[in-house]
């Protein structure tokens, strides 16, 4: 890396440090910060260059062999001493035919592709978590928010239902039941405060992050989702990752078979020396040749186990293809009843709950509105709102997960990689 490439990379580090201390992180950052620092991604990626490495090996040509013999030396009679011996210095180089480097190198080929879609699956399945567990965050800090409403209006009812047992206007009864519903509200508090916290660490895990001061730019969860469309995102499941790893292990599996039967063929072994006859100093050239004689191993048993697996993998990849595209379909049925349900609560049945709670709680206050009536109010409005935090998380966990086929991430990830090459 040269100097200036190191400073950028300095900058862009503190840049980044100073998001997480002193600024909101927002979304976009996340996702870069999650391909930056997350370890299992980094772990995904040292896999791909350990398949490169492979690739490599297998590329390379068997190496010579160096010999050196030596003959007729400490016999009897003439043959006592060194003097009449005959010494050889040579080599000896394995010749492949049948093209196996290049059939070993194509099929180690294979395997270092399936590691490059691999670390993109992993990728997509990434920046999928870290939106989703961004937007939970949010939706925490929301259930946080309503929980200290709650817990306003619980205190709120709890001094006039005090002012008017005070005045023989309510039964200590009303106040047993207040107190309970305080009682509530500060428990439902403390759990979502505990949920609101989880929920940053969780993403700080994905992001890699230790700094607990972790903050998020402000989101509205009024701006949903957008819709998928059912016939697009087939088009990009068949350009997905995943989908690309099928046939990939198919080109693998006969690639293998094609390995297998270039073993079939022997390999000649040939060989060129100098001879040194040590009784008159005089030397000749010495060649050899030889090749293994296939007459019990030709192979066999390896290439009908490649075939076989051949097999497999045809069948295997057609029974994956037929799940993803199965799975893909529940997902965008799941996610569009859960966008239906979501606006629901948006536009009709939150609106209208906070509606009749305001109007129930002036007319309690005036004493036209039972006690009883208000709390059976209040609680249909706090279960409404926690059915939508509820049905809004599950929302983005749908599309977390349709997000590893639609490729929406794919500018994304090929920045992040660009950056990463200049780097």
């Amino acid at each position: 890396m040269n100097p200036l490439n190191k400073t950028a990379l300095f900058t862009a580090v503190l840049s980044l440090t100073a998001y997480t201390q002193a600024e909101a992180l927002t979304k976009e950052q996340a996702l870069q910060k999650a391909l930056e620092d997350n370890p299992s991604y980094q772990a995904v990626l040292a896999a791909v260059d350990a398949k490169e490495g492979a690739k490599l090996q297998a590329s390379l040509r068997l190496n010579p062999n160096l010999y050196i013999e030596a003959d007729n030396f400490y016999g009897e009679d003439a043959l006592r001493d060194f003097q009449s011996a005959e010494v050889t210095f040579g080599f000896k180089q394995q010749l492949e035919l049948s093209g196996k480097r290049d059939k070993r190198t194509k099929l180690a080929g294979f395997d270092a592709q399936l590691a490059n879609l691999k670390a993109d699956d992993f990728a997509y399945q990434l920046l999928g978590l870290t939106e989703y567990t961004y937007m939970s965050v949010a939706i925490a800090k929301e259930r946080l928010k309503l929980a200290k409403e709650r817990l306003k209006l619980a205190d709120k009812m709890h001094r006039i239902v005090e002012e008017r047992v005070s005045v023989a206007k309510a039964s200590n009864i009303q106040h047993t039941q207040v107190d309970l519903i305080l009682s509530s509200a500060q428990m439902e508090k403390a759990q979502a405060q505990k949920t609101f916290e989880m929920s940053k660490q969780k993403l700080m895990q994905v992001l890699g992050l230790s700094d607990a001061s972790l903050d998020l730019k402000e989101v509205s969860l009024n701006s949903l989702p957008a819709s998928f469309s059912k016939s697009s995102i087939l088009e990009s499941l068949e350009e997905s990752a995943l989908f690309k790893m099928q046939k990939i292990k198919q080109e693998k599996a006969n690639s293998a078979v094609n390995l297998e039967k270039a073993y079939a063929m022997p390999d000649p072994n040939v060989g060129l020396g100098v001879k040194r006859f040590n009784n008159n100093g005089t030397t000749a050239l010495v060649a050899s040749i030889s090749m293994p004689f296939p007459v019990f191993d030709r192979n066999q048993g390896n290439i009908q186990k490649a075939r076989s697996e051949r097999l497999e993998a045809k069948a295997e990849a057609a029974n994956n293809q037929r799940m993803l595209e199965l799975k893909v379909k529940d997902l965008l049925s799941t996610f569009k009843l859960k966008q239906q349900q979501v606006k629901s609560y948006q536009q009709e049945l939150l609106p209208k709950a906070k509606a009749s709670y305001k109007e129930a709680y002036t007319a309690y206050k005036r004493g036209a509105f039972s006690f009883l009536n208000l709390l059976d109010v209040q609680r249909r409005l706090n279960d409404l709102n926690q059915d939508y935090l509820d049905s809004l998380q599950a929302l983005y966990k749908t599309q977390s997960s349709l997000d590893r086929f639609s490729g929406r991430y794919a500018s994304v990830l090929s920045d992040f990689q660009a950056n990463t090459e200049d780097k």
